[in-house]
């Protein structure tokens, strides 16, 4: 996570201040719907009962999730991270195939249902005693002194919780989240 951030601070010294803010919230708002994919992948790879045929999607989005990852680390524009949201569109669509296999409801155009309130990277959401939807780990941290910041994402220069970004990409026509194309 540190070694992420210091790759972004490094790349953005040689932007200008607006392409640099623009780069900074492109990044973390792609990295929050990556770690959203990858605890969606880790969901399905868990299931026992997961047919064949959709745990090789799974392990191919697996696959396109490590490509991405890649590519983002080397994207120098916020226009080249833009760019990625498609791909990753196209593997929540391919998660939502396999996991309706195994009755599982996760839609590719809500891609943090089904994952914790506070972070989505923490993986799988239960219900806490409120009905949020938290990870196991911060439903035994309630009660306790640890406290449990949400996870903040840069919008517009600003930081904002993960959950309210726009899922749709400036640099396209129409959201990769909105539905069409999809199937």
């Amino acid at each position: 996570m540190f070694g992420g951030m210091v790759s972004v601070a490094w790349g953005n010294r040689r932007l200008t201040r607006p392409n640099r803010l623009a780069m900074v919230d492109a990044r973390t708002q792609l990295q929050v719907l990556l770690d959203a994919l990858r605890a969606r992948t880790a969901v399905l790879t868990r299931r026992d009962d997961l047919p064949s045929a959709a745990r090789r999607e799974v392990d191919a989005v697996v696959m396109e999730h490590v490509f991405i990852d890649a590519t983002l680390a080397r994207a120098a524009t916020a226009d080249e991270v833009d760019g990625l949201r498609p791909q990753l569109h196209a593997c929540l669509v391919t998660l939502e195939h396999a996991a309706e296999s195994v009755g599982l409801n996760l839609p590719a155009t809500q891609p943090f249902a089904g994952l914790c309130s506070i972070d989505p990277q923490h993986g799988a959401a239960t219900s806490s005693p409120d009905g949020d939807g938290l990870c196991r780990a911060c439903i035994a941290a309630i009660g306790t002194d640890v406290e449990l910041p949400v996870r903040m994402v840069a919008k517009d220069g600003r930081a904002v919780p993960f959950d309210e970004i726009d899922l749709s990409s400036p640099s396209h026509d129409h959201s990769p989240f909105d539905g069409e194309g999809d199937r």
